[in-house]
């Protein structure tokens, strides 16, 4: 699951089969939920969650998903946060 403009960006120029998107926490769950893709790419910053809390529940639907974390920019402690939280791969985006 990815942002919708992301996804777009994705589908368009990396041949990367991108099944959803989502733009809070909210209807990410329920996408992944229903359906049960292998990555997630999460933003940091979302306007209903934090991008970290939201990594753990998106497990609790989908225990094997692989989860990268995306932000313009990453706080040493938002990285140990994220760290402790299973997550293992990092993208920075334009803000």
């Amino acid at each position: 699951m990815v942002t919708t403009g992301l996804a777009a960006v994705l589908a368009e120029n990396s041949g990367i089969d991108v099944v959803g998107s989502a733009c809070t926490a909210h209807d990410a769950l329920v996408g992944v939920a229903a359906l049960q893709p292998d990555v997630a790419l999460v933003d940091l910053r979302l306007p209903d969650a934090d991008g970290v809390e939201l990594a753990g529940r998106l497990r609790a639907v989908a225990p094997g998903i692989q989860i990268a974390l995306i932000s313009p920019s990453f706080t040493r402690q938002a990285v140990a946060d994220a760290l402790r939280a299973g997550i293992r791969a990092f993208a920075s985006k334009l803000a």
